[in-house]
């Protein structure tokens, strides 16, 4: 009866490792923003989720410890025309993480922030208006854990 309890409680925790993080928005704006999870190979969510205003939303994509990556893409058009991206890549049980305004800025004038919580790791920081926390500022951590953005 221990053991099926020990294992029943820790396989979660072990799968959740070997398999990588989840990537999440956090939005704080005032306003509906409107996201999509996405894979480095290609696949991606389908249409946009809108996220409304104080609401959180986790893309069921995650970076697996493949180092193809994941991406979470932001914007403030259901179309996701030029989307705000945090990207995050998992290769043996280290994670590389950016923020990313190549495929567009519509963020540019709030605040905006990456971190894994709960973690020493690194956190990114942008205050409003300044691009110098972005891509190719990159953070990496031994971390598997599943990362959020704070967008506003």
């Amino acid at each position: 009866m221990t053991r099926t309890i020990f294992l029943t409680v820790t396989l979660p925790f072990f799968i959740h490792s070997v398999l990588g993080g989840y990537l999440n928005v956090q939005n704080s704006c005032s306003f509906a923003i409107f996201c999509q999870g996405a894979k480095g190979d290609g696949t991606d969510t389908g249409a946009a989720t809108s996220v409304g205003a104080g609401s959180s939303w986790t893309s069921p994509l995650a970076a697996n410890d493949d180092n193809i990556g994941a991406t979470l893409k932001c914007s403030l058009s259901s179309t996701l025309s030029s989307p705000y991206q945090l990207e995050m890549a998992v290769a043996a049980g280290r994670s590389w993480l950016d923020l990313s305004r190549v495929d567009g800025a519509p963020f540019e004038a709030f605040h905006r922030s990456a971190e894994w919580p709960g973690t020493s790791c690194p956190v990114l920081d942008c205050p409003a208006g300044s691009s110098a926390c972005e891509w190719p500022t990159q953070i990496d951590c031994a971390t598997t854990a599943d990362v959020w953005m704070y967008l506003c």
